[in-house]
């Protein structure tokens, strides 16, 4: 979450928290997340709004941190090594239809 954001005071989010939010995504090409978030979207009752798209990492986190939006991203993006917004952790975890 860019700095300043409301959500930044709270410990746990809901994904139907997000529902007012402008989203930055990684493109559909480039990230295979993309059809499980906006269907995990769906599957709360909203369709997220998607500002900007992006094929690379550091782009989505620049755009986040400069207010952009908001991104769901996978928790080892805080490996990189460049500063990142501020990251919080969704209470239900997106599931990957394939696995079983």
């Amino acid at each position: 979450m860019p700095e300043g954001h409301t959500f930044i005071r709270r410990r746990q989010l809901h994904l139907r928290d997000f529902v007012d939010e402008e989203f930055v995504m990684f493109a559909p090409l480039w990230f295979v997340r993309y059809a499980q978030i906006v269907t995990a979207c769906d599957a709360v009752g909203f369709q997220p709004r998607i500002v900007e798209e992006a094929r690379r990492a550091e782009t989505v986190i620049a755009l986040v941190s400069a207010g952009t939006g908001v991104a769901l991203m996978p928790s080892t993006i805080q490996l990189l090594a460049m500063p990142a917004p501020t990251p919080r952790r969704l209470v239900q975890r997106l599931r990957d239809r394939c696995r079983r």
